[in-house]
């Protein structure tokens, strides 16, 4: 039997995917409260507006990235670690897509929405860096290597694919997940050797 979702789930569910539809903006608490199947009073009575909803959202993202964290698996191999980490990063892009793409379109116009946002990957560039920190002391990593830099370097590369794939599908652009991971992630890895 289906677990029944609660009043918050239900209405962050559908807050979510009115943001992937149709942007921050557009998504207004009466197309929520619809989606929800909830009165609009009661989206008011578990959040207070739409801020508290992205809120909401991010939290949950942040809880997820410490779960896929803890499934990360060191192999010993910076080719193969680094793959694993683009693998479950596209994943968790594409699993919270909504907050992802109301990044791109709607943080430059909401100054608050890009501090909330900003959250996600800071904190993958803080998980990155101590576990590169532990890659460089075991000698997978090249002991010249500015973790740091790397790290941000690494983010730029995997979160632009991700964006790409859900922005520009089929304009060229969009490098399939396998022949990303097998040849940038891969290249870049054998450079931090």
């Amino acid at each position: 039997m289906a677990q029944k979702l609660t009043t918050d789930e239900k209405i962050l569910n559908a807050f979510s995917k009115l943001l992937e539809e149709n942007g921050y903006t557009e998504t207004t608490t009466k197309k929520i409260a619809q989606a929800a199947g909830v009165n609009e009073s009661t989206l008011f009575r578990h959040f207070k507006d739409k801020e508290q909803l992205v809120k909401e959202l991010v939290q949950k993202y942040m809880s997820d990235i410490d779960t896929a964290n803890a499934g990360f698996i060191a192999s010993g191999d910076i080719v193969s670690d680094l793959m694993q980490v683009a693998e479950i990063y596209n994943q968790f892009v594409e699993t919270h897509k909504a907050l992802f793409l109301i990044g791109m379109r709607d943080s430059f116009q909401f100054p608050k929405l890009k501090e909330m946002i900003i959250q996600l990957p800071m904190k993958l560039k803080k998980i990155l860096i101590s576990r590169m920190t532990e890659m460089k002391r075991s000698g997978e990593i090249n002991e010249l290597v500015n973790v740091d830099i790397t790290a941000a370097n690494y983010i730029t590369l995997i979160l632009g694919h991700a964006l790409i794939q859900n922005i520009y599908t089929g304009t060229g652009l969009d490098i399939s997940q396998t022949d990303f991971v097998q040849k940038n992630v891969r290249n870049f890895a054998e450079y931090l050797k």
